[in-house]
């Protein structure tokens, strides 16, 4: 079975994308197979196979766990198999930059092992990324002196980590913002 990759993203732009990201977003929770609603929402000849999946969205499958749209951001949460969407992201700039040439997508991911995690951008700059891989606490590093795991102490790992993990995500997707901005746009 495939890890879940969770990934964040959002869309900055004008108020005419923003209304028609609420179109898309009515379309995908209208939709009748939620695990492919928001996919179908954005491609006109999507097909529900796994070599399309794989070519055109970036993973086997994927679904949305969220979508919401407020004046000038939309943000989308889509979880994935083993791999962000990169294909399905690189589509949705090509469908919002045709409404707002200056719209964005920013965004960061996980998957469930926590290898890899990080952040990206897109803009007219092209597609840049950051990531990492991080290790979560192993309850083998806490066995206390009667052989035991030491649960205070494993808890307190734990719960360091996941602290940590949001900073980490926001640290890599500032850092793919300031790489992106050294990149020169080619025309």
């Amino acid at each position: 079975m495939a890890n879940d990759m969770t990934t964040n993203i959002t869309i900055s732009g004008n108020k005419e994308l923003m209304t028609f990201l609420e179109g898309k977003h009515t379309e995908v929770f209208n939709g009748e197979d939620r695990y492919l609603s928001f996919v179908d929402a954005f491609y006109d000849d999507m097909e529900n196979d796994r070599g399309w999946f794989i070519d055109n969205v970036g993973a086997k499958w994927c679904y949305h766990e969220d979508f919401w749209v407020d004046d000038n951001e939309a943000g989308i949460t889509l979880i994935s198999a083993w791999y962000p969407p990169i294909e399905l992201i690189e589509k949705l700039y090509e469908v919002c930059i045709k409404i707002d040439e200056n719209c964005e997508i920013t965004g960061t991911y996980q998957d469930e092992s926590f290898s890899p995690v990080g952040g990206f951008i897109m803009n007219d700059k092209g597609f840049n990324s950051e990531e990492d891989e991080l290790e979560y606490p192993d309850e083998d590093d806490y066995i206390g002196d009667d052989g035991e795991v030491n649960d205070e102490l494993y808890e307190a790992a734990t719960e360091d980590f996941y602290n940590s993990l949001w900073d980490i995500k926001d640290e890599l997707l500032s850092e793919a913002i300031k790489h992106s901005k050294l990149v020169e746009t080619e025309n």
